[in-house]
């Protein structure tokens, strides 16, 4: 139980060295470490961008500066002094900072690839003949994400298209309309595409919850959001 005390969170901010990639340069990139970090992380299997929301007290002002840089990425990380993981990976939507009583406070709302997924757009024609899984592999090119496991995803689908397709709109919406027909959805995880049939799950494993890794109390069942 004591690898339960000592309580770490940190934040990396910074720009990507080039829109398709999605990491951080380990150079010109700031650290957040050893303040005050609040977060709220909401993750599903959906398209729409899974949400982050930081509130981090008593930034020296250049650094609250820097989190209100046009394109932003950070990459959040939480755990124990002897483990610490990755919690969230996002591109900063709103950075703002303001004084409550002797502190200041910078709350961020950030999106898990939600440039890509609002801005990205594919324009192609496409052969009669050409198989889907070849129209699939262009457009996740497209969003200029990491393709996590679409591409392999794509090969199972041996479907073609007869008459040729064209494609002229936001990325993110094509690659709904190529997978749905197929059984397929997909979302981004920490910036990476994850595509799975709709009743299948990712091939991790579940982090184990108990007292010795920090449960307090004990499950409850929850109501479902909708019947069913």
């Amino acid at each position: 139980m004591t690898t339960l005390f000592d309580r770490r969170c940190k934040l990396l901010i910074g720009q990507p060295p080039k829109p398709d990639v999605y990491t951080l340069q380990t150079v010109n990139r700031l650290e957040i470490s050893g303040l005050r970090i609040g977060f709220k992380v909401i993750k599903d299997s959906q398209p729409q961008p899974n949400n982050v929301e930081i509130s981090i007290y008593n930034l020296a002002p250049a650094s609250r500066a820097a989190l209100e840089e046009k394109g932003c990425r950070i990459l959040l990380l939480a755990g124990y002094a002897d483990q610490i993981s990755q919690i969230a990976s996002a591109d900063i939507r709103i950075a703002q900072s303001q004084k409550l009583g002797v502190d200041w406070v910078t709350k961020i709302e950030a999106g898990d690839g939600e440039r890509a997924i609002k801005f990205a757009r594919v324009k192609e024609s496409w052969a009669p003949g050409t198989p889907v899984s070849e129209v699939i592999g262009k457009t996740v090119q497209a969003l200029m994400l990491d393709p996590g496991n679409a591409l392999t995803k794509a090969k199972q689908i041996s479907a073609q298209y007869s008459s040729g397709y064209v494609q002229n709109a936001k990325a993110s919406d094509e690659l709904t309309s190529l997978l749905d027909p197929h059984g397929y959805g997909w979302s981004v995880q920490d910036g990476r595409i994850e595509v799975l049939k709709k009743d299948e799950a990712l091939p991790e494993t579940a982090p184990l919850l108990s007292p010795d890794t920090g449960l307090i109390g004990a499950p409850e069942m929850g109501t479902p959001a909708k019947a069913g």
